[in-house]
């Protein structure tokens, strides 16, 4: 069973480009602060929140969340 952040920062996190195919117990994508995507594929596959931060900022790529 997966209980971790498949993606986690204790600050900011930028994703500029690349490719993710992830699952987590919990946040797929998780920054304390501000979160970033920038470019690339993103897809989460299982989370019980896909992507959390107090600001989410997407400005590219292509993000799919089941």
């Amino acid at each position: 069973m997966y209980r971790d952040d498949s993606i986690h920062s204790n600050s900011s996190l930028a994703l500029l480009e690349g490719s993710f195919t992830l699952s987590s117990g919990d946040d797929g994508i998780h920054g304390d602060s501000d979160v970033s995507i920038a470019d690339g594929t993103i897809d989460i596959l299982k989370s019980y929140e896909g992507i959390e931060g107090q600001t989410i900022t997407v400005s590219g790529g292509t993000i799919s969340v089941l």
